[in-house]
């Protein structure tokens, strides 16, 4: 994350860290990194639902949220979804699907090309993702 926001391209980006880590320390360094939030798994369905638009609201509501266009005027935005776990891609997607259109993606390499041709309103990342990798921010 430090490095994610060392660019200058992805340092407003509103990022979503979700982890398997529950180190009360480790959490607090991600918030303190500019993460908006962590999630850790596993998790209850309804309580990270309710969490991810909780979350997204107050963005939107502190003027922290980029507004990009999504392909549906009844959208508020773009969501870029990033996790090697499939069934948790799919399940946040579907969170957000009222409000946001969302882009899945596995590996961090994949959600930084598409966010070199894109612009995406939020982040949500796994901690294993690979999205990290100096080298490839540098490109």
């Amino acid at each position: 994350l430090k490095v994610l926001r060392s660019s200058e391209q992805y340092q407003n980006l509103p990022v979503v860290i979700v982890t398997s880590g529950t180190d009360q320390t480790t959490l607090t360094e991600m918030v303190k990194l500019g993460a908006a939030d962590c999630i850790t798994k596993p998790f209850d369905v309804e309580l990270i639902k309710t969490r991810l638009q909780r979350i997204l609201k107050s963005l939107a509501a502190a003027g922290t949220l980029h507004a990009t266009p999504a392909t549906d005027p009844g959208m508020h935005g773009t969501a870029l979804v990033v996790d090697r776990n499939a069934e948790f891609r799919h399940f946040v997607s579907n969170c957000l699907m009222a409000t946001y259109a969302t882009t899945q993606m596995e590996t961090g390499i994949e959600a930084l090309r598409a966010c070199q041709v894109r612009k995406f309103s939020v982040l949500v990342m796994g901690t294993d993702t690979g999205l990290l990798a100096p080298r490839l921010l540098s490109q």
